[in-house]
């Protein structure tokens, strides 16, 4: 594909030096090669993003999904976690093998090996977790899964180390490629100089069909390896450079795809499509902050399934994993769109309420916790009642910051289930 780009190319400056005396034709001879190097460079720096920097960032998104298995067996004890445990061990043991022999720099390969280490240890803990039975509550379960998350999160910033080598080599080949393009702007003047009118003529057709979009290339590929995977190159030139910058987008279609799919499975539960637990206390600690900023007021509800452990012993894991796709579709259903719905874990579920009061949150519990009771469940010819427990806490009231304020919607939820179930509580 990249030679027959380079001959195109060649045809186009020996049809714009037709029109100048045959004494300059070396110069189109020089300015051809001169191109040609260009298009190398970008033909190199393309290479290197496809063989590393995709592989990379791929490997981080493989990396994220690890703990899910972990976390969802400290939640529910499910043997099958461990086997998609093991699944996706094997997957990145040969990630890792791959990547060693992608070309990477030398840097780059030590960010890649540290990175390793720290999975491998990462792992290590991970099949401890399996080994023996922990609960995700629990505070030696909650430290391990703490200290797992960690090393998972270090791993991950040791391959954006390493990308980072890569995409300074693909800068560098841009920086070729941008010196290139100044020595063909410089024959491009000799020309000129030579025969003034009928080199203008030339050097103003080449510029607009070959400098042009080579400098429009260059740009595009710079904002590319700077991370600004939005940007389109504008080159509706009808030629190879057409297809050129068609294979940047497309590159960068694919590298933004992969990096939404991994910003995604960072802060949403798999199974529900809330946000996550991590996610959950970083919202919150954020919500907290601006309350604080802002004086305006701020509540939790805390709400958690009754007697699911029952339903899951009655019905499976699998109707288990149904109830809570159904409760979460109704606690969305039941809020506002500024307030953030979240899984806290297990059959437990959190939303945080910007600039409500206990009062005005206890009235969207209520809501939730009605819309619940309400919502019929058939399973296997018989209707099935379920219901939620709530607890409800205001910042300022009873907290003062994030953790308090979890602490008092949790002892409000227990104060619920204590009392009765199917019911709001407040502290």
């Amino acid at each position: 594909m990249f030679t027959y780009i380079r001959q195109s190319l060649r045809l186009k400056i020996f049809a714009g030096f037709a029109f100048i005396f045959l004494s300059v034709i070396a110069f189109g001879v020089s300015e051809a090669r001169s191109l040609g190097r260009v298009i190398v460079d970008f033909e190199l720096a393309q290479k290197y993003t496809r063989r590393t920097i995709e592989p990379l960032v791929s490997l981080q998104a493989k990396v994220l999904l690890y703990a899910m298995p972990v976390n969802d067996f400290l939640i529910t004890g499910d043997a099958v976690e461990r086997a998609r445990f093991q699944r996706m061990t094997s997957d990145l043991d040969a990630d890792f093998v791959a990547l060693k022999s992608a070309g990477l720099t030398a840097s780059g390969r030590r960010e890649l090996a540290a990175s390793e280490k720290l999975w491998r240890s990462a792992n290590a803990l991970g099949l401890s977790l399996f080994k023996t039975q922990y609960a995700l509550r629990a505070p030696d379960g909650a430290a391990r899964m703490r200290l797992f998350d960690h090393k998972i999160v270090l791993t991950v910033d040791r391959l954006k180390q390493a990308q980072l080598t890569q995409t300074k080599l693909v800068e560098a080949q841009l920086a070729t490629a941008k010196r290139e393009r100044w020595r063909a702007n410089l024959l491009i003047a000799v020309i000129w100089i030579l025969t003034p009118t009928v080199s203008i003529v030339a050097a103003l057709w080449l510029s607009r069909s070959i400098l042009r979009p080579i400098k429009t290339l260059q740009d595009g590929a710079r904002k590319f390896a700077q991370g600004d995977l939005d940007y389109e190159v504008p080159l509706p030139s009808g030629d190879e450079f057409e297809a050129l910058a068609g294979e940047f987008n497309l590159m960068a279609r694919r590298l933004k795809k992969s990096r939404d799919i991994l910003h995604r499975l960072a802060i949403r539960d798999g199974l529900t499509g809330l946000y996550n637990h991590r996610e959950f206390h970083r919202l919150l600690r954020q919500e907290v902050e601006r309350s604080k900023r802002s004086q305006e007021a701020l509540s939790l509800l805390m709400i958690d399934i009754d007697h699911f452990k029952v339903f899951n012993d009655t019905y499976g894991h699998k109707q288990g994993d149904k109830v809570l796709k159904l409760i979460s579709r109704l606690i969305r259903g039941q809020i506002r769109n500024i307030d953030l719905s979240a899984r806290y874990g297990g059959e437990e579920f959190a939303v945080i309420l910007p600039g409500a009061t206990a009062e005005e949150a206890a009235v969207i519990a209520e809501r939730i916790r009605a819309s619940v009771a309400t919502e019929p469940l058939i399973l296997s010819g018989e209707v099935v009642q379920l219901s939620v427990s709530i607890g409800v806490a205001e910042l300022y009231a009873k907290a003062k910051d994030a953790a308090a304020l979890v602490d008092a919607a949790d002892k409000a939820l227990y104060s619920a289930k204590r009392t009765g179930r199917d019911r709001v509580a407040f502290t």
